[in-house]
């Protein structure tokens, strides 16, 4: 069988209308695209999909669309600016890496990413055997501390 490539993809994308090089009169830019007639149906049949699955469907959320920019003191205020991080560790058989405060959080133990750091390694020291590895189910995590992935 013939590797597909990704510019096999992208080329058979704008073939087919679903998307179009932005800017190509004046020159385009490198991976910009617009959205197509049927690029904008699937893409709203995409959002649809998720809304239902994430707030149609649920009791306990609520669909919200604000802007992105905001008021600084937003992002001060939800940690965004000042060392915002995701807890990370990884399994030492197969180097995949998880979240740690959703995995323990998978097995019952309540964790928030807002937490200290000395917290949630608390947390994960006296569950790390509870939780397997999501891609090799060994679940072989290290005793140092976890890696923190930063989000800025």
């Amino acid at each position: 069988m013939n590797e597909i490539k990704m510019d096999d993809i992208i080329s058979l994308a704008k073939r087919r209308g679903f998307v179009y090089p932005g800017s190509e009169i004046y020159g385009g830019m490198a991976g910009m695209y617009d959205y197509g007639p049927l690029g904008i149906e699937l893409l709203n049949n995409l959002k649809a999909a998720w809304w239902k699955e994430h707030v149609y469907d649920r009791d306990d959320f609520y669909g919200l669309d604000s802007a992105i920019f905001k008021e600084p003191r937003v992002w001060d205020a939800s940690g965004h600016t000042s060392g915002f991080s995701d807890p990370l560790a990884e399994c030492k058989k197969c180097n995949t890496r998880i979240r740690v405060d959703k995995e323990l959080e998978k097995i019952g133990v309540q964790a928030d990413e807002k937490m200290s750091e000395a917290e949630l390694n608390q947390l994960f020291d006296g569950n790390r055997a509870k939780i397997p590895c999501p891609k090799c189910g060994a679940g072989i995590w290290p005793r140092t501390r976890f890696q923190s992935a930063s989000k800025n």
